[in-house]
C-alpha cells in the first residue's frame, strides 16, 4: 500500500534500495560466493567444487550428496542385539 499512497522523496527511495540491495539492482545477477567450513566430509566438498565448476549440474550434485548422506547415517547407525 505504501507504494501507492506514499510518496516518498528520490533520496529515501535511494537510501532505501541501498539498504534492501547493498550490492545494487545488479547484484542479484551476480554469482554468490560460496565458503565451505566446518565439518563437512571430504566427499561432500568434493562435490560442491564440481558444481561450482560446472563439472556436474544442481541434480546430480544433489543425488551424489543425497546418497552420501544416506551412506553417512547408515554408518551412525548401529544396531545392537
Amino acid at each position: 500500500m505504501r507504494d501507492w499512497y506514499d510518496h516518498i522523496s528520490e533520496q529515501d527511495a535511494i537510501e532505501e534500495q541501498a539498504r534492501i540491495m547493498p550490492n545494487g539492482p545488479l547484484g542479484m545477477l551476480l554469482q554468490p560466493e560460496i565458503k565451505i567450513d566446518g565439518e563437512l566430509p571430504p566427499e561432500s566438498k568434493d562435490i560442491v567444487n564440481r558444481f561450482l565448476k560446472g563439472d556436474v549440474g544442481s541434480i546430480e550434485a544433489m543425488t551424489e550428496l543425497e546418497k552420501l548422506k544416506r551412506k553417512t547415517n547408515e554408518a551412525d547407525t548401529v544396531l545392537k542385539p
